[in-house]
């Protein structure tokens, strides 16, 4: 027969609720941060910033580029920092339905891409090139 005691518990009001899903998986979601960290270092280092005393923007002077063929080594390493990017973020997303976290996973990357060209406008030693986003 059961105590009276655990009767009492039971009634109380504090029953464990069950846990619900995080819909972030703070392992990924750190090394999706790491990432993120890695990207903008190499894409923006050595970080010497300047005023660019070209008058056109960093937005023309990007969309000048777009025929600009892209070389080899910006192609390898766009492929290897993006591809484990994208692939952390989406795991640790895991709580969302698939089709939003492709959704929100790519905006991310593009976002992050689109914001390191523009940056790297203002770095003299990067070149900001538009042909890296489609080749």
């Amino acid at each position: 027969m059961p105590s009276s005691t655990s009767n009492r518990r039971a009634s109380s009001g504090f029953e464990q609720f069950p846990k619900r899903e995080r819909w972030i998986d703070s392992n990924f979601a750190l090394i999706s941060a790491g990432l993120f960290a890695i990207v903008l270092y190499g894409s923006l280092y050595p970080f010497r910033f300047h005023d660019n005393p070209d008058t056109n923007g960093p937005f023309r002077a990007l969309f000048q580029t777009w025929h600009a063929p892209i070389h080899r080594g910006d192609f390898i390493a766009n492929v290897l920092l993006y591809l484990p990017f994208g692939f952390f973020s989406a795991r640790a997303l895991r709580g969302l339905p698939k089709f939003l976290r492709i959704a929100l996973v790519t905006c991310g990357g593009l976002a992050l891409s689109v914001s390191t060209e523009l940056a790297q406008f203002y770095d003299a030693g990067r070149v900001s090139a538009l042909a890296e986003w489609w080749q």
